[in-house]
C-alpha cells in the first residue's frame, strides 16, 4: 500500500491540473518562520527562560544580535553562540529570541505546520500546508491500475502532449475512509521544474477523461 497527500490550493498554478502529490513518508511538521527575525541560544538551558524574560524589562527593546549578546553577558547567561533560525525549523526544545515580539521562547511550543521540501532540478522547493491548502490524504495500491502514456511514432507520452504522461491508481482510502469506484489520475511532466500533481475522480469522471484523450482500455487492463 502506498499513502500520498495531494495539497491544493485556489491560486494553483497548474490550473489544469490537480494539487501537488507528495508521498506521506516525506512530509514533516516543522515551524514557519518565514519573514521572521528570530535566533536561537544554544546550550542555554529552556528553563532559564522566565528569569530572561523577567530581566528583560529592565532594558531597552533588543533589536540586533548585538544587542542580545550583550544582555545575556551583562545578566551573566552562559552559551556557546546565537544563531539566526531558517525559514523552516524542528520543533527542538531550544531557547530562542523573537525579535518581533521581543521575547524568550522555547522553540519547541510553537505551532508547527505540515512541510514538504523538493529539488526542482536548481533549487531546492518548500511547500506549507497552511490555511489556504486543502489536503486529501489518499492510499492506493502498490501497483498501478493504467498508464495512459502511448507511443506516438518516437515517444510515450499521455493524450498526444509531448512530455507529458498520466498513470492512474484505485483509491482504497481517502482521508481515513475505504470508498469504492474512486481513482487517482497522477500527472507529470518530463521538464525540468515540474512536480507531480494528482486529481482524485469518480469512475464516470475517469471514464470521460479517458474518452477525452482518446485512450481505449482493453477488457484485459480492466481486471486487476
Amino acid at each position: 500500500m502506498k499513502n500520498f497527500e495531494i495539497w491544493e490550493s485556489d491560486y494553483n498554478q497548474n490550473t489544469d491540473r490537480g494539487g501537488i502529490l507528495i508521498p506521506s513518508h516525506e512530509i514533516s511538521q516543522m515551524v514557519n518562520l518565514a519573514n521572521i527575525s528570530i535566533c536561537s541560544i544554544v546550550d542555554l538551558p529552556v528553563a532559564e527562560i522566565d528569569k530572561l524574560n523577567e530581566k528583560l524589562k529592565l532594558w531597552n527593546p533588543l533589536s540586533n544580535e548585538e544587542d542580545l549578546r550583550m544582555f545575556l553577558a551583562d545578566e551573566g547567561f552562559t552559551f556557546s553562540s546565537i544563531d539566526l533560525l531558517n525559514n523552516s525549523e524542528s520543533p527542538e526544545e531550544i531557547v530562542c529570541f523573537d525579535f518581533h515580539n521581543k521575547s524568550f521562547d522555547d522553540l519547541s511550543l510553537f505551532e508547527t505546520t505540515p512541510w514538504y521540501q523538493w529539488h526542482d532540478g536548481s533549487n531546492y522547493k518548500e511547500e506549507w500546508a497552511g490555511e489556504n491548502i486543502t489536503v486529501t490524504k489518499v492510499s492506493v495500491p502498490d501497483e498501478k491500475y493504467l498508464d495512459l502514456d502511448e507511443y506516438d511514432g518516437s515517444n510515450w507520452c499521455t493524450g498526444g502532449n509531448k512530455f507529458y504522461h498520466e498513470t492512474v491508481y484505485k483509491v482504497v482510502e481517502m482521508d481515513g475512509s475505504k470508498v469504492d469506484d474512486m481513482y487517482m489520475l497522477c500527472q507529470y511532466s518530463d521538464y525540468q521544474g515540474s512536480h507531480e500533481t494528482a486529481v482524485i475522480m469518480t469512475q464516470d469522471e475517469l471514464d470521460a477523461h479517458l474518452k477525452e484523450i482518446g485512450f481505449s482500455v482493453e477488457s484485459d487492463d480492466e481486471e486487476e
